[in-house]
């Protein structure tokens, strides 16, 4: 999906712009099939990106990068390293951040943070990047695809 990649490495190039630091996962191909008709086709499965995401939270715990960190997530996967770094640091605050949509199906996230919140499609309205987002000598670092929309 040339398409969809290249869109990617855009929207990676202009966090990086933005200070952000970004750990890349790899993806592992997969043989897929439909269970109705038999039809065959490959996907891609993200490998190794939660079990990266807990390593970092608790390594962060453990050297005092934080006070307070803030999970912008829903996934359930990221309970165990949550629950440990409030176990082994009890001062430490975790807050999770839910996507818009999926508040409800975070129960598990949440019980294991200190607090959180639904982030509101108005508010991620509020943090696009630009349209167009250049470097200091004018070039172009990322376009934002015109047909895109944040939430419904």
């Amino acid at each position: 999906m040339p398409d969809r990649y290249a869109r990617h490495r855009q929207y990676i190039a202009a966090l990086k712009f933005a200070g952000v630091e970004c750990h890349i996962a790899r993806f592992s191909e997969q043989n897929a099939s439909c269970k109705s008709c038999g039809a065959q086709w490959k996907r891609h499965e993200e490998k190794e990106t939660d079990v990266h995401f807990s390593l970092t939270l608790l390594e962060d715990a453990v050297d005092n990068i934080f006070d307070r960190a803030i999970i912008i997530s829903a996934d359930s996967d990221h309970v165990p390293a949550v629950r440990c770094v409030r176990r082994r640091y009890p001062a430490k605050q975790i807050f999770a951040a839910t996507p818009p949509g999926r508040h409800s199906m975070a129960r598990g996230m949440l019980n294991a943070c200190n607090s959180g919140t639904q982030i509101t499609a108005g508010r991620i309205e509020k943090c696009l990047f630009p349209e167009t987002i250049r470097d200091a000598a004018g070039n172009v670092i990322a376009v934002r695809p015109s047909s895109y929309k944040p939430y419904p």
